[in-house]
């Protein structure tokens, strides 16, 4: 599996809270213009598939309590916590299901032409893995589901809270033989009320 940015890393939770960018609103004069459709992807992205693509990392790590935490693309970072089980089949984890939550600490994401924005808040996560024997392979079925309220900002411009609302409904295919990753699937809901379809191929693509 080619590890990219999403490798996982210890971190407490407490530490994580103190840097959280909380409520609505800056010292800015300069209302946010509409969150644009390429916006919302992005943003929804940051939360579901980063999320997936960690705990197909994460996932050895057995049953209980868990939380972890990882980067996000600029700065800022994003603080897993709550229970995971696994099921195991001669040592190897062969499904996984949590329930948890994820939260954004002035987590800053490079959207459609390099622009950067910032995320803060907490998302509910429900998240599910199952392991298919393949062949020379492994893949993975990914089903996941997150809701919550989320602040976002661009640039100098005031904060905006809003809902989300995010399905995911994924395969995780990676070859024994070429170390191949082949992601498909896609994400949809909604993220601060506008629909997002995103296809989770074209998005690990560019990371």
């Amino acid at each position: 599996m080619t590890a990219k940015r999403w490798i996982v890393c210890s971190s407490s939770l407490a530490a994580a809270a103190a840097v959280l960018a909380a409520g609505c609103g800056t010292k800015s004069k300069f209302p946010p213009s509409p969150l644009t459709g390429e916006e919302a992807e992005a943003l929804a992205l940051e939360v579901g598939a980063v999320s997936s693509m960690a705990w197909l990392e994460k996932r050895g790590d057995g049953s209980g309590e868990y939380e972890f935490v990882i980067p996000c693309p600029a700065s800022g970072n994003v603080t897993f916590s709550g229970t995971s089980k696994a099921e195991k089949h001669r040592a190897l984890v062969i499904s996984l299901d949590v329930d948890g939550t994820q939260r954004y600490s002035a987590c800053v994401v490079v959207v459609e032409g390099g622009e950067t924005m910032t995320l803060s808040g907490v998302v509910n996560e429900g998240l599910s893995l199952a392991v298919e024997p393949v062949t020379d392979a492994e893949a993975v079925e990914i089903k996941g589901m997150w809701s919550g309220a989320v602040v976002w900002s661009r640039g100098n411009s005031d904060s905006i809270e809003c809902e989300v609302d995010l399905a995911l409904d994924a395969w995780h295919v990676w070859s024994a033989w070429s170390q191949e990753t082949n992601l498909r699937g896609g994400l949809d809901g909604t993220f601060c009320t506008i629909a997002v379809d995103a296809p989770l191929e074209e998005w690990y693509e560019t990371q």
